[in-house]
């Protein structure tokens, strides 16, 4: 039977151990099998890729960026050899309706082509925007 930390609850509701505090983590929770972290939130994520990193656990496979990222999402899913659809990362307004454009995008509307403007990060398809013209890229990149 395993034995709990006597400070168990404190360690549970701390953030992320600091560089100086992942020592007496490791240390409390010694002669435990930590199988895994559960992270109930993407606002979390990263810690928990981290922290499974530094307590060893049984199931983890390092920290990766592009699990919480989408544009790099896609690229790794180019990289490894898949279809994929034209992307940019664009940091200005204008950068995102000239790459609209440049798709076929016109500003009335009348084109049959459809881009879709989302953030680099985000829970499933909140504020990801499908848009028709330029109007729409612009009202869609300024959430």
């Amino acid at each position: 039977m395993l034995r709990r930390p006597d400070d168990l609850e404190r360690l549970l509701s701390m953030c992320m151990p600091s560089e100086s505090e992942k020592d007496g983590w490791c240390e409390a929770l010694k002669g435990h099998d930590l199988v895994a972290i559960v992270c109930e939130s993407d606002s979390g994520l990263a810690d928990a890729e981290r922290l499974g990193v530094l307590l060893n656990t049984t199931y983890h496979n390092g920290v990766d960026e592009a699990r919480r990222n989408k544009y790099l999402m896609v690229e790794r899913v180019k990289e490894a050899g898949l279809a994929v659809v034209k992307q940019r990362l664009c940091k200005t307004l204008e950068e995102a309706c000239d790459f609209a454009k440049e798709l076929g995008v016109d500003s009335g509307g009348d084109s049959d082509v459809c881009v879709v403007v989302k953030p680099i990060r985000g829970v499933g398809s909140e504020d990801v925007t499908l848009c028709n013209d330029i109007n729409s890229v612009k009202s869609a990149f300024q959430q």
